[in-house]
């Protein structure tokens, strides 16, 4: 089951939910299903499944990477609750002239997505500010997508330079001081990974709840980071930025001078 959320999360499938109670019907409205059927499939399953899959409770906690309750408190829905669909342009906080900030992209084309997540670093926890989900589209326009936020939050930029650095160098109009172009291998991608997930779990990070994203990590697993599998997009972005939470971040945003 959650490996099909995960999946269904990636592609922008509908989720939709309900469970054996629905098809039972009532007393006076039977349903299609009969509890000879119900108990039959209760004795062909784990109870752990039953739970899961057709009683609609959660996924097993064993074996995600990040405490569930810490991932939870990251994406907070009292600051707000956002789809983060395809090409939503979210800007939660608009750049004040004290603020200091730090944008992490991870890229991808075809067959994942390119994801924006810019942080304001000068407040604990620190706070997400802008979120993007792109992909699907040329390497110029997406870096145009990064050059407007840029031109908005100005900062630090750390991005996924793991095989396609070249590339997208000489696309990327920025200060190369303030650029950091990380390559995602061995030890120093192992590292990023732990420092980000116990920075997840030390409570260091909030923001509004966006629905891609938390499921992404909420769901992520130790072989996603660690092993065989695909770390996800909206990690990956958020373990970038989380990477530079001790270099000098310089102040402050082209946008807040202009505004102050």
């Amino acid at each position: 089951m959650t490996q099909l959320l995960k999946r269904a999360n990636q592609k922008g499938w509908p989720v939709h939910h309900w469970c054996w109670r629905e098809s039972v019907g009532t007393e006076e409205h039977p349903g299609w299903l009969s509890m000879e059927a119900i108990k039959r499939k209760k004795q062909e399953v784990s109870e752990t499944m039953w739970n899961t899959e057709y009683d609609l409770q959660e996924p097993s906690h064993a074996g995600r990477a990040i405490n569930t309750e810490a991932v939870e408190a990251m994406f907070d829905p009292e600051l707000g609750v956002y789809e983060g669909d395809l090409d939503e342009r979210l800007i939660f906080e608009l750049p004040v002239p004290e603020g200091t900030y730090v944008t992490g992209v991870d890229w991808a084309k075809e067959l994942d997505w390119t994801i924006m997540s810019t942080w304001r670093t000068d407040v604990n926890p620190w706070r997400r500010v802008a979120f993007l989900r792109t992909g699907r589209k040329p390497w110029p326009q997406m870096v145009g997508d990064l050059q407007t936020r840029l031109d908005m939050f100005g900062g630090l930029l750390v991005h996924d330079a793991t095989g396609l650095g070249d590339v997208l160098d000489d696309l990327i109009v920025y200060d190369r001081n303030k650029t950091t172009d990380f390559v995602l291998r061995g030890r120093q991608r192992e590292a990023a990974f732990n420092e980000f997930v116990s920075g997840v779990e030390q409570r260091a990070m909030t923001g509004p709840r966006i629905k891609f994203a938390f499921e992404e990590l909420k769901y992520a697993t130790a072989n996603d980071l660690y092993g065989s599998g695909h770390p996800p997009d909206s990690f990956i972005a958020d373990a970038l930025a989380w990477s530079r939470r001790n270099a000098y971040i310089p102040l402050v945003s082209p946008a807040a001078i202009l505004k102050s």
